[in-house]
């Protein structure tokens, strides 16, 4: 098991940054992630420390309140997912069995991460990642499967969900799999689409402290711009 990095660990006070304790379970290795949520921490006025749980064990994670995923300490708590892991060892290559593979693993994700938000009032961050080129997962499967989890968790006080989806509508990351690193250490992605990842993510986790802005705008004519715009054309 990794554990927090030193620098992020015992710099938080000396550097005036505020610290950040982010654990990470995956269902891939997903260790590059780490430099980025460093660099968006260091940015934005935070000491960032990222802890990995053991290798693919999202469930295992979720379901111990005694975990270091679940430790009291932490920030933020992130589960990455790529859903076609779920099916990497299946070896039953039917529709059928893969969608009820599928599926039950959702359901257990759903009911084991909602156990997780009551260990701690750390939030839960689930971001599901783009499956590789050729997966077994039909496109509009995994639209759907994707919305489901979303709409299932985002309901849940604490819990954010982002899905592949949303990350490649802002960042649009083209060559994003790297089929040799998936084959030799389960690295599925390319340093660009672990960069949108992790950027998206940080993004989700930093507007999660942040209190919302709040405006009220009532007519900006003669304001914030000469003349009147919203009874006439723009022009």
């Amino acid at each position: 098991m990794s554990t927090y990095t030193n620098s992020a660990q015992n710099g938080n006070v000396q550097d005036g940054l505020s610290p950040l304790r982010i654990s990470i379970a995956s269902t891939f290795t997903s260790n590059p992630v780490e430099d980025v949520l460093t660099f968006w921490g260091n940015r934005f006025g935070y000491h960032t420390a990222v802890q990995f749980s053991p290798y693919d064990q999202v469930f295992q994670e979720l379901l111990d309140p005694h975990s270091s995923f679940n430790h009291p300490d932490q920030d933020a708590r992130v589960v990455l997912l790529r859903l076609e892991d779920w099916i990497r060892n299946l070896s039953d290559t039917r529709e059928s069995s893969i969608h009820s593979h599928i599926t039950a693993n959702i359901h257990d994700l759903i009911t084991f991460t909602a156990k997780a938000a009551m260990f701690t009032i750390a939030p839960l961050f689930v971001s599901i990642a783009r499956n590789s080129l050729g997966s077994r997962i039909d496109p509009e499967r995994q639209n759907y499967y994707e919305q489901l989890i979303k709409n299932e968790l985002s309901g849940q006080s604490n819990i954010y969900v982002t899905t592949s989806d949303d990350i490649d509508k802002v960042y649009g990351v083209e060559d994003y799999y790297d089929a040799q690193k998936d084959r030799l250490g389960h690295i599925p992605f390319k340093s660009d689409y672990f960069s949108a990842m992790g950027t998206s993510l940080f993004r989700t986790i930093l507007a999660s402290r942040r209190a919302p802005y709040k405006v009220i705008v009532l007519d900006c004519d003669h304001t914030l711009w000469g003349g009147i715009c919203g009874e006439v054309s723009p022009s």
